[in-house]
């Protein structure tokens, strides 16, 4: 399922260069970190999984710059 959303985001109608698609594993899954480099996307692993799906899109905040945020 997450590689076919992946595939989806980057289908997105959206300027390239405004488009950032991040894979956000509260598992640390080493296959995430490498389909991620493989595909072109970024990749977080938290180190600590307070809060769960909330805490982990709080930490990601932490990297986004501007723009508009979708969770899918």
């Amino acid at each position: 399922m997450v590689k076919n959303t992946i595939y989806a985001s980057q289908g997105i109608d959206w300027p390239k260069d405004k488009l950032n698609i991040w894979i956000l594993d509260d598992g640390g899954r080493e296959a995430f970190r490498q389909f991620a480099k493989d595909v072109g996307v970024h990749y977080i692993a938290r180190t600590s999984h307070e809060h769960a799906k909330a805490g982990n899109i709080n930490n990601a905040l932490k990297y986004a710059k501007r723009g508009v945020r979708l969770d899918l």
